[in-house]
């Protein structure tokens, strides 16, 4: 048994992360679950995303069977300006 996991194995699921720049700051958008957060540098947006994407998932787990979603499943894509 893993200390970390339990019994069950963790699911995983990849989203994407869309960020651009928004004056000082950079906004990443996560259009699968349609969650948006921001941060000082690319990093910081993409590490707020994860945050607001697990909470969002946590109290709105997926209902449709077969897709699962799990912490630090979020992958990024670089654009900003």
């Amino acid at each position: 048994m893993n200390a970390f996991l339990g019994d069950e194995p963790t699911p995983v699921s990849t989203f994407t992360a869309v960020l651009h720049k928004e004056g000082d700051l950079y906004v990443a958008e996560c259009p699968e679950v349609r969650t948006v957060s921001q941060g000082e540098t690319v990093e910081a947006a993409v590490d707020n995303l994860k945050e607001a994407t697990e909470s969002y998932l946590e109290e709105f787990p997926p209902e449709k069977p077969g897709r699962e979603h799990t912490k630090e499943a979020i992958t990024k894509r670089r654009n900003p300006r």
